[in-house]
């Protein structure tokens, strides 16, 4: 740990203390209950940092920014604003550890094969609920028991569940709109590959997972082409090549999600995209993005995701597909084509097999 995140963790420390003391002055006994094992936490990460557990600094943060409005809201104010905050700032960070929670269940990192974003969502979502409530629950027994009055009421209750709520659905919703974002880094992934030995979850390099996706061959939900844009019989840039690539992509967006490998033979040898026929990387991946939208659509961008990945042999793309739940055409000029998997294929569907395929799937 750099000097600069240990004086970080330091203050944050003795802010959590003076906190936690001013709490059990006002009585504040619910927020106690959270403020305490923060202060353990934070200490166990100075102390002993990924030795036992590694927190981000910006869930630090959060945590004793919550802890501070909480005591602004006993001491300063009984403005209903405050407590609205407080309620969905504790949501956003129960959902946030909700997602940890799931993905060291899963014992992947986001972004695994045949990870489904919605149902983690969902999953974190549901664990906030039942945190909230186990906290409330705990804090009701020990008013019942002890001197002090935790100063609970049903309706009060109910409204702190319904922002706590919001808050947990805000946290779940982004993630799963966007969880490659800059805010899930630095909290929920950060914690996953820092304490991944601690929780059981073995880093996967992209080579790794290319190097699996290549073992178990081509099927329903994998494919692999050997180049993007240019003919290898004749070392020319050519359409056909981008049209297969696009084929697969849509295909997999039309049933049930898939990994293309491109820069792999169809025997399963790396022989490298074809990075060659591009000023540099950075215009490859340009390049793709630019096929995507025009040929595909823009709003189809947040269910494709793609990395390259250096071999000794050559550079492989590996694009991540998920099921869009829409049907997804592919634009060829003034046509539109659509595709679904067959086996380790991508057909073609047109006329009433169309229409009962989108029927079928909705459906289901």
């Amino acid at each position: 740990m750099d000097r600069k995140t240990l004086a970080l963790y330091a203050v944050m420390l003795i802010a959590s203390i003076l906190v936690f003391v001013l709490e059990i002055y006002y009585e504040a006994i619910g927020d106690a209950l959270i403020s305490l094992p923060i202060i353990v936490i934070i200490i166990l990460t100075i102390l002993s940092d990924k030795q036992v557990i590694h927190i981000p600094p910006l869930l630090v943060i959060l945590a004793v920014a919550i802890m501070y409005i909480s005591l602004i809201g006993h001491t300063v104010t009984d403005s209903p604003f405050i407590g609205t905050v407080l309620d969905t700032m504790i949501g956003i960070m129960l959902g946030i550890t909700g997602l940890i929670v799931v993905y060291a269940l899963l014992r992947e990192l986001p972004g695994f094969d045949r990870e489904r974003p919605a149902l983690v969502s969902f999953l974190a979502f549901t664990f906030s609920i039942a945190m909230f409530a186990l906290w409330k629950l705990l804090e009701f027994y020990i008013g019942e028991f002890t001197r002090f009055d935790v100063g609970m009421t049903v309706p009060g209750l109910m409204r702190g569940l319904a922002w706590m709520s919001l808050g947990a659905v805000i946290t779940s919703v982004v993630f799963y709109a966007g969880r490659s974002s800059a805010f899930f880094d630095a909290t929920v992934i950060r914690f996953l590959k820092k304490n991944s030995e601690t929780i059981g979850i073995a880093p996967v390099s992209d080579n790794d997972l290319i190097t699996e996706t290549i073992k178990k061959g081509e099927n329903e939900r994998t494919e692999f082409k050997s180049t993007l844009r240019t003919n290898l019989q004749t070392g020319d840039k050519d359409k056909r090549m981008e049209k297969a690539v696009l084929k697969t992509i849509v295909a997999f967006l039309n049933t049930d999600g898939g990994t293309l490998l491109i820069g792999v033979s169809d025997d399963g040898s790396i022989s490298g995209i074809d990075e060659k026929s591009f000023e540099n990387r950075d215009k490859m991946n340009l390049h793709m993005t630019n096929l995507i939208s025009s040929q595909i659509g823009n709003e189809y961008l947040p269910f494709i995701n793609f990395r390259i990945a250096d071999f000794d042999t050559g550079a492989v793309m590996r694009v991540v597909c998920e099921p869009t739940g829409n049907p997804v055409f592919l634009k060829d000029g003034n046509t539109e084509a659509f595709y679904v998997r067959s086996g380790p294929s991508s057909v073609e569907l047109g006329g009433m097999d169309l229409i009962r395929y989108v029927n079928n799937r909705k459906k289901n």
